[in-house]
């Protein structure tokens, strides 16, 4: 099995997000943080998950994203004059597969 190399650990706070005329709170818009940051049962310190029936809780604390597809979403949002979140997942990895049981930062 290969290992992942983490390219960036983010968090985010909860903000508000207009979709069409409604406005919602969201905790999709990460950003990385330089050094060190502490993992706990509920995920990392100073991220925020607004919605735990889908995002976070115990089964699902930190979410691992792989670069090569975040440039991907990026771009095709873009084409369609969507804003892409900055970050969107907590480690940002160099390896595509979600199976690398290691990481190394």
């Amino acid at each position: 099995m290969g290992r992942a190399r983490i390219l960036a650990v983010c968090v985010g706070p909860a903000a508000e997000q207009r979709i069409g005329a409604q406005v919602e709170m969201t905790g999709i818009d990460k950003r990385p943080l330089p050094g060190s940051v502490a993992l706990g049962p509920l995920g990392l310190d100073g991220d925020v998950q607004v919605d735990r029936r889908f995002h976070g809780g115990p089964d699902r604390a930190v979410y691992a994203y792989a670069q090569v597809d975040a440039e991907f979403w990026s771009t095709a949002l873009a084409a369609r004059r969507l804003r892409a979140p900055s970050e969107a997942r907590n480690l940002r990895n160099r390896r595509a597969s979600p199976r690398a049981g290691r990481a190394d930062r």
